[in-house]
């Protein structure tokens, strides 16, 4: 969560765990227990927009708990819904993925205008295999 006086940015979170197993991630560490449903991802934007009365959420970031990846369906619905239900701009959505394989084209085939942000962890493949 992000507060300033221009923007409220809402970081969630689209999985309880993840499988992704990154030893360098707390959350990787705990291991992956389920996806979270459009509704409980959405319902984490519009309890900190119930925390901030004043303040419009300008900003949604997928840099949460899990792999927005590996919950693409639900991630997608809650973003359509964050977007045209709750007038967040698609351009002010980022969704974070350490690119999994084959996801990146499926998220593409929705054509989205959302920002695409990919964590790569290291320089160079060899290194990012290490971690």
């Amino acid at each position: 969560l992000e507060d300033n006086r221009d923007r409220l940015t809402v970081c969630v979170s689209s999985q309880v765990g993840c499988a992704m197993a990154c030893t360098f991630c707390a959350t990787g560490k705990m291991g992956f227990s389920r996806n979270l449903t459009s509704a409980e991802i959405v319902d984490q934007v519009l309890h900190v927009a119930q925390r901030f009365p004043d303040q419009r959420v300008s900003n949604i970031v997928f840099m949460g708990m899990g792999e927005p990846a590996m919950n693409l369906n639900m991630v997608v619905e809650s973003q359509q819904f964050l977007n045209k239900g709750l007038g967040i701009g698609a351009r002010h959505i980022t969704v974070s993925t350490v690119g999994v394989p084959n996801t990146i084209r499926k998220l593409a085939e929705h054509k989205l205008q959302i920002i695409l942000a990919i964590s790569l962890h290291a320089p160079n493949q060899a290194l990012r295999e290490t971690l």
